[in-house]
């Protein structure tokens, strides 16, 4: 039952004139989904990877849009990976602190 929600936040990006990436706008959309802790094996592999796992959020894959940044609970994080599991119309996406 997806009774929790969560912002996702789409950013818009462009080139100042000596090619550094700038964010010039974000789009947010409210969804809901479920929230849960990693489990111990995504913790050990993105630690391996230098990535502290925090939190694991399964929604409908139809309100994701490659957003890379997601807003839980007030606070942000990042979308580090995502997984579609075959025959589902939901998708996992897994979040770390985004500094």
């Amino acid at each position: 039952m997806m009774d929790e929600t969560i912002i996702l936040i789409k950013q818009t990006v462009k080139s100042d004139k000596i090619g550094q990436q700038k964010v010039i706008s974000e789009e947010k959309n409210e969804v809901f989904c479920t929230i849960s802790s990693v489990t111990r094996s995504e913790w050990r592999d993105a630690g391996q990877n230098g990535i502290a796992a925090e939190l694991k959020v399964v929604m409908p894959r139809v309100n994701y849009s490659e957003e890379r940044i997601a807003l839980v609970d007030g606070e942000r994080k990042a979308i580090y990976r995502t997984y579609c599991p075959e025959d589902s119309d939901e998708i996992e996406l897994y979040l770390k602190s985004e500094a």
